[in-house]
């Protein structure tokens, strides 16, 4: 059900709990809160079925609303970037609606690949760069990267490369 690991990370000690996604987890979430500086929350970005979609917004705002999670810094981890077609960062929190959390809540979307390993270390760097200013808002206007990880990027190129491909092909065929 949840699995805690103490990390030292950039000579910083943090506590991780890992408290699963499954539906008959959720309701015991609000007893790990109780001293929590910051949330992370990962989010399948290859993922884009309207529920799913909509079961992670409602699961993070009614997560942000307990007030032991009050000025606490967000992290959506938006993995599976190394999957083709995913969500950019962008398209991510546009679909969590982040922008309609509470003005003054520091949130960030990072994308990343797990599998790859490649934006977790960003995303840390961010959170923590965040905790250790806590009470001094440091939110930029900006609240994910304009770029695309390396693996996203050769996806998309590869898609538009069958993409194209196809398009070549459907061409010759309708001039036949």
């Amino acid at each position: 059900m949840s699995n805690l690991e103490d990390v030292t990370y950039k000579n910083v000690q943090l506590s991780l709990w890992d408290l699963g996604g499954q539906d008959h987890h959720r309701p015991l979430w609000k007893h790990w809160h109780k001293g929590s500086e910051g949330v992370v929350f990962a989010v399948d970005s290859s993922d884009r079925t309207p529920q799913r979609i909509n079961d992670a917004r409602r699961e993070i705002f009614s997560l942000l609303e307990d007030d032991k999670l009050e000025g606490t810094v967000v992290l959506v981890l938006a993995n599976k970037q190394d999957v083709a077609r995913s969500m950019s960062a962008r398209e991510v929190a546009e679909a969590l609606r982040l922008e309609d959390l509470p003005p003054g809540r520091a949130w960030y979307v990072q994308p990343t690949s797990a599998w790859l390993g490649e934006g977790v270390n960003e995303g840390i760097d961010w959170l923590l760069a965040n905790l250790s200013t806590r009470g001094a808002v440091v939110q930029t206007s900006r609240n994910y990267p304009e770029h695309h990880l390396k693996c996203a990027l050769e996806w998309r190129a590869k898609v538009k490369e069958e993409e194209d491909k196809a398009s070549e092909e459907q061409a010759r065929e309708e001039e036949e």
